[in-house]
């Protein structure tokens, strides 16, 4: 069943005297939201997609912060939680998973770094690169070896434009393959 339902939410109105001509200037405008949907069923839609792999890329970074913040205080495992209850989330719903392949690697690449052996070799550092990959949105996958050196990336980030992917691709271009150096 389909409803709708109008809220006025606040009426506003704004006089002003011109102090040149004394001229009275009147602005009227008022905000109302409209509720559609009363059971709050949500349809998805390929724009609903966008927005749920946004919404999971940014609590899925600060879960990996906060597992961050635990690994320093040594609750590693708690870390871990966090992490895997993330992941259990983005998966409960299989389409949304299918666009959050970047935050699902780096939260599985998080937990792996949140290991206490891992964490205190490059694991800090590792999940702090990741936070900022994620937040800055610079193209960058936060793609780590096991030894936690940040691999150059193969394919673009999925939250890349064009532009941005072209760029990556002429600083690619442009660097000496490490055997020659």
């Amino acid at each position: 069943m389909f409803l709708k339902q109008l809220f006025l939410i606040i009426d506003a109105e704004l006089k002003i005297k011109d102090p040149v001509n004394g001229t009275v200037i009147t602005k009227q405008t008022s905000l109302t939201l409209t509720f559609f949907n009363q059971d709050e069923q949500i349809n998805q839609n390929e724009a609903d997609l966008d927005v749920y792999a946004q919404y999971f890329r940014v609590k899925g970074t600060e879960v990996i912060d906060e597992a961050r913040k635990a690994c320093e205080q040594n609750k590693n495992e708690d870390a871990e939680k966090l992490i895997d209850n993330m992941l259990i989330q983005i998966q409960k719903i299989p389409n949304v998973a299918a666009q959050c392949t970047g935050i699902i690697q780096d939260l599985q690449q998080a937990k792996q770094a949140s290991a206490r052996t891992s964490y205190s070799l490059f694991g800090q550092k590792q999940m702090c690169q990741m936070v900022s990959n994620n937040y800055q949105q610079g193209g960058v996958n936060s793609l780590f070896s096991a030894q936690g050196m940040q691999l150059q990336q193969v394919q673009p980030a999925a939250y890349q434009n064009v532009q941005q992917q072209q760029m990556m691709v002429q600083v690619q271009k442009s660097k000496i393959p490490q055997k020659f150096i």
